[in-house]
């Protein structure tokens, strides 16, 4: 890991903290062979597999499923199953015993690679910590497996709260800023999406009534008190840290008096957002 150190020890120069972008890719990285046409042909890296003699124990032929959205062989004798391949019509063009002994073996080794994946994740995530003075947080938003977030959590790697995200798994709620996890950073959002004031505008009906009852946001209120207030709820989080983007405090005061930041922060959110992913736009 002699890149990872050198890099972290320069950054040490500029910085007391550092956010790992994409945490879950630590733990394991998504692997598209060369010659797939569509990245979801691809499967998770390091994997166990499925072996040709786990097959024949089912009567089944693993050569049989290759090339046809079901199966890909990663190495000789080992098989992964693609993502959503219990979804195509080659895999549902079987009989329900063909198709229940196939799904079977699609997940039986998946809690011994989420222990592999685990081990692999910390040994990366305990050499940065070892080999650097600065607090790492761990980008944890989105589809991130349970065992990603008790290791970082074991780990007290903080984590990542975002105001709009950060919902009860219930009943889709949002979570009150003093019930937020501690050991985290609250924010409005972050460079890959849309600044809080364009979220706002984009909200359907329903769900702007519940930002409104969530953040105690007026009818009547402008957008500054609007602004104001969604800002008052992720700096009133009870994470160790709240870190917004600049865009979420040009509300109010000079900058706005300057007509060309005005009109466009307030009539052209859109025109402020730092990146959108999977895409080669010369604004990002």
């Amino acid at each position: 890991f002699s890149w990872w150190k050198e890099r972290v020890e320069y950054l040490e120069n500029f910085y007391h903290m550092y956010r790992i972008d994409h945490v879950l890719g630590m733990y394991r990285i998504w692997a598209i062979p060369i010659k797939a046409k569509k990245a979801k042909m691809g499967y998770f890296r390091p994997q166990i597999g499925i072996t040709h003699e786990e097959f024949t124990k089912e009567n089944l032929n693993p050569k049989e499923y290759l090339g046809k959205n079901i199966l890909f062989e990663f190495q000789k004798g080992k098989y992964v199953f693609h993502w959503d391949f219990y979804l195509t019509k080659e895999y549902n063009s079987h009989d329900e015993n063909t198709k229940r002994k196939l799904y079977e073996l699609s997940v039986k080794h998946l809690k011994e690679d989420e222990e592999i994946w685990r081990k692999n994740g910390e040994e990366i995530l305990d050499f940065l910590i070892d080999n650097s003075n600065m607090l790492p947080c761990a980008e944890d938003l989105g589809s991130v497996p349970a065992f990603v977030r008790d290791s970082i959590h074991e780990k007290k790697i903080i984590g990542l709260d975002i105001v709009r995200w950060t919902r009860s798994f219930t009943d889709g709620s949002f979570i009150k800023p003093e019930e937020y996890r501690e050991n985290a950073v609250s924010s409005l959002s972050v460079h890959d999406t849309s600044i809080a004031l364009e979220w706002w505008n984009t909200l359907h009906a329903e769900e702007k009534k519940q930002v409104r009852a969530f953040a105690g946001i007026q009818e009547d209120f402008t957008l500054n008190q609007i602004m104001e207030r969604l800002l008052e709820v992720a700096l009133s989080a009870k994470s160790i840290f709240s870190i917004n983007l600049l865009h979420e405090f040009l509300f109010e005061g000079k900058v706005c008096e300057i007509e060309d930041t005005k009109k466009h922060i307030f009539h052209k959110p859109d025109l402020h957002r730092i990146n959108i992913p999977g895409t080669p736009e010369e604004e990002n």
